[in-house]
């Protein structure tokens, strides 16, 4: 495993994953934060509370619709141009990230919105 790099998906959520993709995404070494991690940081409590205050709502399936292809675009693009000063910044930000929140908002709000727009379009 490396410092940087995609986070490995479970089984389930890889099963759902274009074959051609993920094994894009799974050449390189997984890492301990990434791209799509960062971006990505809120989406487990958003489901949860969209659960909560949607009766409809099925967190798994809103997960693989709408959360989980962004998720592998950004894993995509990650390892389509990695490079070193890439992995920097996405240090700097997880350190920001881990010590003064920086980002979770932005992330919160690319979350929800990426649920209002799924929900929307059904």
């Amino acid at each position: 495993m490396s410092l940087v790099g995609p986070r490995p998906l479970s089984p389930v959520h890889a099963a759902s994953a274009e074959p051609a993709t993920l094994k894009k995404i799974q050449s390189m070494h997984p890492g301990c934060t990434g791209a799509a991690a960062l971006n990505f940081i809120a989406d487990d409590e958003l489901l949860a509370e969209w659960a909560e205050t949607h009766a409809d709502a099925q967190p798994e399936q809103l997960y693989l619709s709408a959360l989980l292809p962004q998720k592998l675009a950004a894993e995509l693009d990650y390892v389509e141009n990695w490079s070193l000063w890439q992995d920097v910044r996405i240090l700097a930000r997880t350190i920001a990230m881990l010590l003064f929140g920086t980002g979770r908002d932005t992330s919160r709000q690319r979350v929800k919105n990426l649920l209002e727009r799924s929900v929307r379009s059904r």
